[in-house]
């Protein structure tokens, strides 16, 4: 995974929810995206983040459901390496 194609589904993602008004969703992904740092403790907050967003948000459609899934799997495999 590139960390740049990563980035544009991540923002694809979240702009879906500010283009329909669900905007603590939203509010959620930026804030988790702010522990991200250079450092792999940053990326571990953001995977632990986007988790909780996953496990808290019951209004998040299937299709989102799976987005979040691929984006959580994708980072969890690239920091195993």
């Amino acid at each position: 995974m590139e960390v740049s194609d990563y980035w544009k589904k991540y923002e694809a993602f979240n702009q879906s929810f500010k283009q329909s008004d669900r905007n603590e969703i939203s509010i959620g992904l930026e804030d988790a995206r702010s522990y991200v740092n250079g450092l792999t403790d940053g990326w571990h907050e953001y995977l632990l983040r986007l988790k909780e967003i996953r496990n808290s948000f019951t209004t998040l459609t299937n299709s989102e459901l799976e987005t979040l899934d691929k984006m959580i799997s994708e980072l969890e495999t690239n920091l195993k390496n």
